[in-house]
């Protein structure tokens, strides 16, 4: 069986080495040496590493991918813009444990020209096996609030396509274009999404989503590697409340409706799934609509 993110190997360890020096007869000693090398063998099996890129590592997702998978044993690169750099791991990701600080790595760009990079990780790193995608324009973002004052919601559809759908595009190209490309490339997105979506307001994100999606999904189709893209597509998401307040439609939607979607819960299916993917090396475009994503939750 799989170990899941809370199984402590050391502490299992410990548990049967304590229990085997209990043991007086010595045929039953030799026979629970077998079962303590057996165990090893089965932790050691399912302690696989390996590497991570996420992209988006600071909003609300990212930052709970790199916490679930710096748990889950990953490798963990945590692409920040030059502005974060200077800032400690745990105030970057606040929900990333002490003990599994070690298992990040803080990539920052060079400058802040960061919507024109295309580099998908650290030219020092041979490879990287999980892609996540966790960009995503923001109308609580400054720099997005003032293209819409100026453009209404043209400011808000440019920036969609050069973060949401340009960035991610280059990033695919780019994993996948390397001599080691990424086995699996996960990419959050909305379960409206629709490239053809009509109007303002609300349909100028689910158009901008829907673009992103076919972009990433043809530049996957037209590379040679053989990859797992993963589209997620979920409902409303519950970013927790201090994120919650910097966008007052949320708020008001949480105290209309509930919560939406916990996006801890999310962050650590779609970390699962990553490591499910490169262990049994799935290929192929998959998407995940709000229903397969609360049964994934529920197998947690």
């Amino acid at each position: 069986m799989p170990l899941g993110e809370d199984d402590d190997v050391a502490t299992l360890s410990t548990l049967l080495a304590s229990r085997f020096l209990k043991i007086e007869r010595p045929n039953m000693k030799l026979w629970a040496a077998v079962v303590l090398l057996f165990a090893i063998f089965i932790v050691k099996r399912n302690e696989k590493m390996y590497t991570a890129v996420v992209w988006g590592s600071t909003g609300a997702v990212g930052r709970a991918v790199v916490a679930s998978a710096a748990k889950r044993g990953f490798q963990v690169i945590a692409v920040v813009r030059p502005r974060n750099s200077k800032l400690e791991e745990t105030e970057l990701f606040p929900d990333l444990d002490e003990n599994f600080k070690k298992n990040v790595r803080v990539w920052p760009l060079e400058d802040e020209k960061w919507l024109e990079k295309g580099a998908s990780w650290p030219n020092d790193v041979a490879r990287v096996d999980a892609v996540f995608l966790c960009l995503g324009t923001s109308r609580a973002n400054e720099e997005v609030k003032s293209a819409m004052e100026a453009e209404g919601d043209k400011g808000f559809e440019n920036w969609l396509e050069r973060v949401d759908v340009n960035m991610s595009k280059n990033i695919v190209n780019e994993s996948l274009s390397r001599e080691n490309p990424a086995r699996v490339v996960l990419r959050v997105s909305s379960s409206g999404a629709n490239p053809k979506a009509e109007g303002g307001g609300f349909n100028v994100y689910f158009r901008g989503q829907g673009r992103a999606d076919d972009e990433v999904s043809k530049a996957a189709l037209e590379s040679n590697a053989k990859c797992h893209l993963q589209l997620w597509r979920p409902g409303r998401l519950d970013r927790g409340q201090d994120l919650r307040a910097k966008r007052e439609w949320e708020v008001r939607q949480h105290d209309a409706s509930g919560p939406g979607l916990c996006v801890k819960q999310l962050a650590q299916a779609m970390v699962l799934s990553a490591s499910e993917s490169c262990e049994k090396q799935v290929t192929g475009i998959q998407i995940l609509t709000p229903d397969d994503i609360s049964a994934r939750i529920s197998m947690l």
